[in-house]
C-alpha cells in the first residue's frame, strides 16, 4: 500500500474532544485490513466507489460516505471496488481516546466494537456534509467546514482533567508499556476502581487497551528496522518472552511476525492507524 497523508491540529475550542484532521491519499489493492488502535474515528471516504467495512461476527456496514469507528479489539477488513489505477481519498477526524463520546453524547455500548454509518449522526445532513469535505480545496479547508457542522455538538463542560483522560494520555505517552500495578500507583487508584472507570468511560477494560497500545508500538517497530532479531523486537515492544509476543501478534493479525515483515510493503503506518494492504487472488 503507497499512501501519503498529512495532518492538522483543531481549533482550540476543539482541543477537548479532537486529537488531529487527517488527509489521506494513495492507491490499493482494493482489499485492506485496519488494525486495531487507540483511537477513535470519523472517516469520510471522498471516492465515489463502494466500501464495504466489516469485523466478522460483529458488524457489516455497506457504501457509508462517512462512518465512525469506535475502539475494538478486532481487525477490520475494507473492500472497495475502486480501480487499482485511481488514487483513494480519505478525510478523518481523529478523537481523543474518549472524545467521541464527549462530543456526540454517544454511549460506550454504540461504539465499542462498532462502526457507525455517518447518518446517525447527521441524518438529512450526511451527503450535503460530504459534498462540502469532498470539493474542499485543502485539508485546512475541510477542517473549517467540518467544524462549522461540529459547533452544535459543543458544551462548555471541561473534561481535560477527567480522571481517565489523565491515565489515557499515560498510556499513551509509555506506549501501553506498564502493567496495571504501575498504573493504579501511578494514579493512586485500585485495581478495581480502574476497571470500573474504564468501562463506564471507555468501553472496554484497562488490560484490553494497555495491550492495544503495546501492539501497536510493536508493530511500529516491526516496520522500523531499529532491531537486530526477534527476540530484542519482542523486548522492545515490552515483552517479557518472544512466545508471548509472537502470540498476540498472530492474534491481531492470523500470522507470523516473520510472515508480516517479509511482506512489509504492505504494512503501512499512517500515524495511528496500521493497514495492511492485502494483494486480491
Amino acid at each position: 500500500m503507497n499512501l501519503r497523508y498529512e495532518i492538522l491540529p483543531p481549533s482550540p475550542k476543539f482541543n477537548d474532544c479532537i486529537n488531529y484532521y487527517k488527509y489521506i491519499e494513495g492507491f490499493s489493492h482494493g482489499l485492506f485490513k485496519i488494525v486495531p488502535a487507540v483511537t477513535q474515528e470519523l472517516y469520510f471516504h471522498l471516492n465515489a466507489g463502494n466500501y464495504i467495512f466489516s469485523s466478522p461476527g460483529l458488524y457489516q456496514i455497506k457504501h457509508p460516505l462517512i462512518h465512525l469507528i469506535g475502539l475494538h479489539e478486532y481487525q477490520q477488513t475494507v473492500m472497495s471496488n475502486i480501480p487499482r489505477n485511481e488514487m483513494i481519498r480519505g478525510f478523518a477526524v481523529v478523537f481523543k481516546p474518549d472524545g467521541m463520546q464527549k462530543l456526540f453524547r454517544l454511549s460506550h455500548s454504540e461504539i465499542h466494537r462498532h462502526a457507525i454509518d455517518g447518518e446517525c449522526l447527521f441524518r438529512d445532513h450526511t451527503e450535503e456534509l460530504w459534498h462540502e469535505i469532498k470539493t474542499a480545496s485543502c485539508i485546512a479547508e475541510m477542517k473549517m467546514r467540518l467544524e462549522a457542522y461540529l459547533e452544535m455538538y459543543l458544551t462548555d463542560k471541561d473534561f481535560s482533567n477527567a480522571p481517565v483522560t489523565r491515565i489515557l494520555e499515560s498510556i499513551l505517552k509509555k506506549n501501553g508499556i506498564l502493567s496495571l500495578g504501575q498504573l493504579c500507583a501511578e494514579f493512586h487508584i485500585s485495581k478495581r476502581t480502574l476497571q470500573r472507570r474504564f468501562l463506564d468511560e471507555i468501553g472496554m477494560p484497562p488490560k484490553e487497551y494497555l495491550q492495544i497500545a503495546r501492539l501497536n508500538y510493536a508493530l511500529k517497530l516491526l516496520k522500523s528496522n531499529q532491531y537486530k532479531h526477534l527476540t530484542e523486537l519482542s523486548y522492545l515492544s515490552g515483552y517479557y518472552d518472544q512466545s508471548h509476543y509472537i502470540r498476540d501478534i498472530r492474534k491481531m493479525f492470523g500470522v507470523s511476525p516473520g510472515s508480516l515483515k517479509r511482506n512489509e510493503d504492505n504494512l503501512m503506518n499512517c500515524d495511528n492507524r496500521i493497514f495492511w494492504d492485502v494483494p486480491m487472488q
